[in-house]
């Protein structure tokens, strides 16, 4: 057994040994923990930045699908559209 120090509802803190203000949790307890009186969870992964997002669409538009959507074939002028309009849309989000 280990014991926990919470603070605004988080693990902040996790000690082998009593110690006043913490309480007992089972090993598989780590900091950034959250705790709702009952449980313990993880936090939810932040969320990944709109600049982050356009940039992997970018990262989409790779020289062989802009040659093949300048050879007129269907499929990469789609996909370049489908790409484009993601960016636009996160970009009226910035």
């Amino acid at each position: 057994m280990r014991y926990a120090l919470i603070e605004h509802s988080e693990v902040v803190q996790i000690d082998c040994n009593p110690r006043e203000g913490f309480i007992e949790v089972e090993d598989n307890v780590s900091c950034g923990m959250l705790y709702d009186g009952k449980n313990f969870s993880l936090p939810a992964s932040p969320p990944i930045s709109i600049q982050s997002q356009i940039q992997a669409l970018e990262a989409q538009q790779t020289p062989r699908i802009l040659r093949e959507a300048i050879e007129g074939q269907a499929f990469a002028l789609s996909k370049l559209s489908e790409i484009e309009d993601a960016i636009q849309v996160l970009r009226a989000k910035l």
